[in-house]
């Protein structure tokens, strides 16, 4: 309930240019006074302002059903605003009532043209949470149809629903729609890179990623995701020291799959940065104890660094996990071991 009661305080926010009793008093959280006035407003005359203070006048007294029951009736009136409706939204959305956060935001969607990219962008990230993905598709697409011209930026989040479907055919045709139709987001350049490298044009790919990180400006850090899929660009394109910074500053950004610790280790050798193999991967090495591929990186670092005891113990627990070149494996660890004896 805190954050429903932070919510509360800032609904005082919609004040008008000429003083507005009731949101003074909301703004002051005398919850009792402002039901007292809100009733005798509704009273008096059944606007969307004057249920709205009524239904956070209830919200503040715990009174959630009426409450409820207020902001809906608000939401149907002519005179409702676009803040009123954002605010109302904000409220299912605190208590957790997502299927009627969206459809209130669908409301508004609709109500105010003016406001639809914000609005959409609300809806999109609403359903997603929910995985209804399909729904983003069919209520977005029904626009996109009565008006071409909302094609910038509707069919992106069309894209996005079939792209969260795994249908990367269909979500390739509505992001390239979005983009001829002028549309420019950080986000499409990455989706639309993504989508090319699933479909194994890695250049392409790379060169969407790389835009939508420079449209992104100096402040702009990517995500986990971002790094990951500029790294499998750079190694398909052979080019290994890159792969490997970008797989390493996925895991700096939280990315915690051992395949990624392995791509980077791969690539790091190829690089020849066997250092930087033991600084990764060294942290995580119980976590990965089972990881034959893990081990076995783990192992050419220490080779290559001359660091034989250390070689040999990697080795063998590579072997031990089943490492599949299980004969040059033991090849490594019996010259280590001869090594070792003629010192």
């Amino acid at each position: 309930m805190p954050k429903l009661f932070i919510l509360l305080g800032l609904l005082g926010a919609l004040v008008t240019a000429a003083y507005d009793p009731l949101a003074d008093i909301l703004e002051r959280q005398d919850y009792p006074r402002l039901l007292e006035l809100s009733r005798e407003a509704v009273f008096t005359r059944e606007s969307a302002h004057n249920y709205y203070y009524l239904g956070a006048a209830y919200a503040g007294l715990r009174r959630p059903k009426l409450a409820d029951k207020a902001y809906l009736v608000a939401l149907e009136k002519p005179d409702l605003t676009y803040e009123m409706g954002a605010n109302v939204a904000d409220y299912f959305e605190a208590k957790n009532a997502a299927e009627t956060a969206v459809n209130v935001c669908m409301q508004l969607f609709r109500k105010f043209p003016k406001e639809k990219l914000s609005t959409s962008q609300r809806i999109v990230k609403a359903l997603a949470r929910q995985n209804k993905h399909q729904e983003i598709i069919n209520f977005f697409t029904g626009f996109i149809e009565e008006d071409p011209e909302t094609v910038n930026p509707l069919a992106y989040y069309v894209g996005l629903g079939y792209y969260a479907l795994e249908d990367l055919q269909a979500a390739g045709t509505y992001f390239q729609e979005a983009f001829d139709a002028g549309y420019r987001d950080v986000d499409l350049l990455l989706k639309m890179g993504e989508l090319k490298l699933k479909s194994g044009d890695w250049q392409a790919g790379l060169d969407y990623l790389n835009d939508g990180i420079r449209m992104g400006g100096v402040v702009y850090t990517p995500e986990a995701s971002t790094y990951k899929y500029l790294g499998l660009a750079y190694a398909k394109l052979d080019d290994p020291q890159k792969a490997a910074a970008n797989f390493r500053q996925a895991i700096t950004a939280g990315n915690r799959e051992p395949e990624i610790y392995v791509q980077f280790a791969e690539n790091a050798l190829l690089g020849k940065d066997f250092q930087g193999i033991l600084t990764v991967l060294e942290p995580r090495v119980a976590a990965n104890s089972k990881n034959a591929d893990y081990q076995y990186y783990l192992a050419s670092a220490c080779d290559n660094l001359n660091l034989r005891a250390q070689a040999i113990q990697y080795y063998q627990k590579a072997l031990e996990a089943g490492y599949k070149n299980a004969d040059f494996v033991r090849l490594r660890v019996s010259a280590l071991r001869q090594q070792e004896e003629d010192e």
